[in-house]
């Protein structure tokens, strides 16, 4: 048991300090594979290389029409001008998606999943579900990059008329999917009690799972 408890240690970044809201630990702390990110990254990079290659484009037809771009000072500072508001915004932009990507979380406790959206800087969509109102965890795994390097969606369907909650890109979802069953048996042998949690345990909880990931 203690050698299983330290192997998900190191899967999850998972710890098992005193409990430091509302009796709930935190079991789970996750968020999307950071090759999830990649795609991303490469569009932000494409966005960044577009101005120089203008640029570039410019310079060579200036060159064959007698340098005309490059003696127009005025256009010369228009594009100055343009290119440093292109690249604010991209920075803007960058900013944003990096954001969307860090707070984009799932925690499960001995008791509750949550999952935290990041859909802008400024907009997020928190799911919260009681592990007894599980039924049943299937986990996804699509593509050359998830298969090779063992990331994929967890799909976790409810009982009754709430929706199944799809979480996406988890780390090694076979085995998140398995501890989330583990921890549903659990819950309904303890009979334990929904909670509702404020925004300010969610943020708690997210200071604490990164206080452990960090560990």
């Amino acid at each position: 048991m203690q050698e299983e408890r330290k192997d998900l240690h190191r899967e999850y970044y998972f710890s098992t300090p005193e409990h430091e809201i509302k009796g709930e630990e935190i079991v789970i702390f996750s968020r999307p594979h950071i090759l999830s990110f990649l795609p991303t990254v490469l569009f932000l990079i494409v966005l960044g290389l577009a101005p120089l290659l203008l640029l570039l484009i410019l310079i060579i037809v200036s060159n064959s029409n007698e340098n005309i771009f490059l003696q127009d000072k005025q256009m010369v500072n228009i594009f100055i001008l343009s290119s440093s508001a292109y690249y604010l915004g991209l920075a803007f932009l960058s900013l944003s998606e990096w954001i969307n990507y860090y707070y984009d979380v799932l925690i499960v406790t001995p008791n509750h999943l949550i999952d935290v959206n990041q859909r802008t800087i400024f907009s997020r969509e928190i799911s919260q579900l009681h592990l007894t109102q599980v039924e049943d965890v299937r986990s996804q795994i699509k593509g050359i990059f998830p298969t090779f390097f063992a990331y994929g969606n967890v799909i976790v369907q409810t009982a009754g008329a709430l929706e199944n909650t799809l979480i996406k890109n988890i780390p090694s979802p076979q085995k998140v999917s398995s501890k989330i069953m583990q921890l549903h048996s659990g819950a309904i042998a303890r009979r334990a009690r929904p909670v509702e949690f404020s925004p300010v345990d969610i943020a708690k909880l997210f200071a604490q799972g990164e206080k452990q990931n960090g560990k």
